[in-house]
């Protein structure tokens, strides 16, 4: 009996979904609101680009990536999409042609020039850094084989492990009585962040948070208010 309840479920929540990708016909969505299911109204086309017209007109920034906005503009300006719409394409394009700058590839270019100049490598938690880790790390839809590969042949150095190497400097940082180091202010700020306070981060190490509480335990007094 179970088994069945929850099959059932399971495909009630896929005619949900697939009515609101639109992959239901007309007759299939009475049948489905005659069965008793409630199925919000949906979006037209027409709707979605009155939208991002209205934004374009406003000088509105592009819609973040992940939003469903974001998503339907993908969609009309891509000729590759089912969904393209030619007409809608070049007026957007005319009001806003900033939103089709390829700021990933911007990114890119300057990280490549900041390699072969021997710059530092971008720390974590700017622009670039935050890029870097996007086009390079597996885990990233944004990823980028052919310039993870050309990246890591000029800065092989950019790549390799630092956590021991963190480590050491902040329990150095902790011995001398410097002051905690907070993320974005320092450069070991996150990695204290990750090593020590985040206990969900991965790269959590309980072993070392206690090393740290040792030393200074004033640099974990806020996470504990009176």
């Amino acid at each position: 009996m179970e088994m069945t309840e929850k099959r059932i479920k399971e495909w009630e929540n896929r005619q949900r979904m697939a009515y609101k990708k639109g992959k239901l016909s007309l007759i299939q969505v009475q049948k489905l609101r005659e069965a008793g299911f409630r199925l919000e109204p949906i979006k037209t086309s027409v709707q979605h680009k009155c939208e991002l017209f209205d934004l374009a007109k406003e000088g509105s920034p592009k819609p973040k990536t992940g939003s469903s906005l974001r998503s339907q503009f993908k969609n009309y300006t891509n000729p590759n999409n089912g969904c393209y719409d030619k007409e809608f394409h070049q007026k957007i394009m005319s009001l806003r042609p900033d939103w089709f700058i390829d700021t990933a590839k911007i990114r890119k270019d300057k990280l490549l020039e900041m390699a072969k100049n021997g710059d530092v490598r971008p720390p974590y938690g700017t622009d670039l850094g935050n890029a870097l880790c996007r086009y390079t790390s597996k885990i990233q839809n944004a990823k980028d084989p052919l310039f993870t590969k050309e990246i890591k042949r000029m800065r092989p150095d950019w790549f390799k492990d630092t956590v021991k190497e963190n480590k050491l400097k902040i329990i150095e940082m902790a011995r001398s009585g410097k002051e905690k180091p907070l993320r974005g202010k320092h450069p070991m700020g996150r990695p204290l962040l990750c090593y020590a306070s985040d206990r969900h981060a991965s790269t959590f190490d309980q072993s070392f948070r206690d090393k740290i509480m040792e030393l200074r335990p004033d640099w974990f007094r806020k996470e504990y208010p009176e």
